[in-house]
């Protein structure tokens, strides 16, 4: 009986050791980031490098309401070539996420293995095929922007610290928190007018009619104290035109 007790003992003490280093396995995977490799020190000094030859984006593409934006063939090729001269490139995929939720995973790979990148849920305006391609390209978009640390060549302002004085302005308004009323009369810049234009992508009937409701030629001309209602009206009216026509 001894051999077999003894047997039987090494046996469950060699499973409590393989259940211990498996714990320690999972344990480690849970302290990865999700966003990147677990080593960067070859790719941070190769995207540094890459980054210095990077080439300006300009916005060549047009919406049906007037408004320019940077293609994603554009934004690629101002980051390609100078990516894969240092070892890098630049890819997106697709995966599937709780319900029928998708997300788009983009990715800088260094020749070495290490990589970094991000995550954003993709947002059709409608569930058919070509609204879903075109809420990809959109996010591909904004995400290799993002990642890439890339901005189009005309988002600049002068160096009167107008920008810098837009942002607390917004900042300001969300927190309810008075604002100089003089500066309140500086027009939208260029950020809030994309988000105008995006909001009304596909809605050209409500696009003009608050141009008229406005009594304004652009929405360029919307001034910051109505920024921010001006939005929040956008999406109500957007909301009721969506639930009538699902109707």
């Amino acid at each position: 009986m001894e051999p077999i007790i003894m047997r039987l003992f090494d046996e469950n003490k060699n499973l409590l050791e393989k259940i211990e280093i498996l714990k320690q396995e999972i344990n480690n995977l849970n302290q990865k980031s999700l966003y990147q490799s677990e080593q960067l020190n070859e790719l941070a000094p190769a995207f540094a490098k890459a980054k210095l030859d990077f080439k300006l984006v300009s916005k060549e593409g047009k919406t049906t309401n007037g408004w320019k934006y940077a293609k994603l063939n554009e934004i690629l090729f101002a980051a390609d070539a100078a990516l894969a001269q240092h070892g890098l490139a630049l890819y997106f995929y697709i995966v599937n996420a709780e319900g029928d939720a998708r997300v788009l995973k983009t990715r800088i790979l260094h020749a070495s293995g290490q990589w970094i990148e991000s995550f954003a849920r993709i947002v059709p305006k409608a569930n058919t095929h070509q609204a879903v391609g075109e809420a990809i390209t959109y996010q591909k978009r904004y995400s290799a922007m993002c990642i890439l640390g890339l901005a189009p060549s005309d988002d600049v302002t002068d160096d009167n610290g107008e920008a810098d004085a837009i942002d607390d302005i917004t900042k300001k308004t969300r927190e309810g928190k008075k604002v100089d009323n003089s500066i309140m009369q500086i027009p939208i810049n260029k950020t809030q007018l994309d988000e105008i234009n995006y909001e009304l992508e596909g809605y050209p009937d409500l696009a003009e009619s608050m141009l008229k409701y406005l009594d304004i030629d652009a929405f360029a001309d919307i001034k910051q104290s109505d920024f921010i209602a001006i939005m929040k009206r956008v999406r109500k009216i957007k909301s009721d035109i969506d639930s009538v026509s699902k109707k």
